[in-house]
């Protein structure tokens, strides 16, 4: 399935979104191709380059991407079918020693809407993309598919509507370090015309919530937070790391208090260990 959605990526940019961890689209819509002929074509922060364009509808913040199944004989420029699904997907590195590895604890949500066309034989059909990867040497050509939780949506929806995401094992062995979230407005039958809309992406990694706590209690305040997050314990804190939702650390301290003040607005993990080595991790979100 993978090779199907990477097709207009891998042609024009490769794989130099990977790491990116953006999951809205705030940001302006760029149509670099458009005076070749490729007006459907787009590039925005943090995804990679699909076809699909800023819409004002939104669920969330100040705009969405709406993508279109479109027919444009310029695609066979690049060696590609003149009709083509509108597309979007970002690939996200993941950290594996700070989650579980159980792609089936990785869960999360995305606002859609859909406009669905066909005719006597049935409508078109979307794709919603949610699937993690052990990603191997020789690029995406070698990629293992660990879990996958992609969605085929069939029936038309007018308003906004939140879809629940999940994964199922796909039989495979690795080690989890790339999630890949995005969509398509067509799936098996291509109709020009159809279109998927997508916002407000959340994503839960299964991070593992609680290790080796017992007889600890811990909490955190004020959450939300705007400059500081304040750890309490039952047990002397050691040391107090806060990592972004793809497992990176942002920031440290060794103190019960943690300066988040530089953060940029969202959802972060705090963990937290203790003098005797115990640890725990959890959620918190800077205002």
């Amino acid at each position: 399935m993978r090779k199907i959605y990477l097709l207009v990526a891998s042609v024009f940019v490769g794989a130099s979104v990977f790491g990116q961890t953006n999951l809205s689209y705030e940001d302006a819509v760029n149509h670099p191709y458009a005076a070749a002929g490729i007006p459907e074509i787009g590039t925005t922060n943090g995804w990679a380059l699909g076809l699909y364009d800023a819409s004002t509808d939104f669920s969330n913040g100040a705009q969405s991407v709406k993508l279109t199944t479109v027919t444009n004989a310029n695609f066979a420029m690049a060696g590609l079918p003149t009709q083509l699904p509108g597309q979007i997907f970002q690939d996200i590195d993941i950290d594996a020693t700070a989650i579980s590895n159980n792609g089936a604890d990785i869960t999360g949500t995305v606002d859609v809407k859909t406009n669905l066309l066909g005719n006597a034989a049935g409508l078109d059909s979307a794709l919603i993309i949610f699937e993690a990867y052990d990603t191997l040497a020789a690029g995406s050509a070698d990629d293992v598919l660990l879990y996958s939780g992609s969605l085929i949506i069939t029936q038309n929806t007018s308003t906004w509507t939140t879809v629940p995401l999940s994964m199922e094992d796909a039989g495979n062995t690795g080690t989890i370090n790339s999630l890949v979230i995005g969509g398509m407005s067509g799936y098996k039958r291509l109709t020009d015309g159809s279109t998927l809309m997508l916002d407000n992406w959340t994503i839960d990694l299964g991070y593992l919530s609680v290790n080796n706590t017992s007889n600890v209690t811990f909490s955190a305040y004020p959450n939300p937070t705007k400059n500081v997050l304040n750890i309490t314990a039952s047990e002397e804190v050691s040391s107090v790391s806060i990592l972004s939702l793809d497992g990176k650390v942002v920031t440290t301290s060794t103190s019960n208090t943690v300066d988040v003040s530089a953060l940029t607005n969202g959802v972060y993990m705090y963990e937290v260990t203790t003098v005797n080595g115990k640890k725990a991790i959890n959620k918190f979100v800077k205002e």
